[in-house]
């Protein structure tokens, strides 16, 4: 209905429902292409805390297909919207793709000074 009215906010949020029922493996694809929609939308309106939560579901479907250069992208997007918004909790929401990044590297020293700062933001 929302698509068909054209009221792109409430086609957000049904999208994001939508895609957080399809939290099943064989669904992959079908949530990655419900978050670039939502992306897309939440661009057009400028909702950027709709961006951020977004990304955080795309970076993790990304992560689940082993897109390692598509998980790099989302974080630093991530990077960039946080900063935007200058608020406290997506400051620190930013840093824990970083630490898991580190960890995943096997760059320890990294993950734990990340997770500190954090910790301390």
């Amino acid at each position: 209905m929302a698509r068909r009215v054209g009221d792109n906010s409430a086609l957000a949020y049904a999208l994001s429902a939508r895609r957080q029922a399809l939290w099943e493996p064989e669904n992959i694809e079908d949530r990655l292409s419900a978050a670039d929609e939502i992306l897309r939308l939440a661009g057009e309106a400028g909702d950027k805390g709709l961006s951020m939560s977004t990304l955080t579901w795309h970076l993790g479907d990304l992560l689940e297909l082993g897109d390692m250069a598509g998980v790099d992208a989302d974080i630093e997007r991530r990077a960039r919207l946080a900063e935007e918004l200058r608020q406290p909790a997506y400051q620190v929401l930013e840093m824990l793709p970083r630490v898991m990044r580190a960890l995943l590297e096997g760059r320890h020293d990294d993950g734990q000074r990340l997770a500190a700062e954090a910790y301390n933001m």
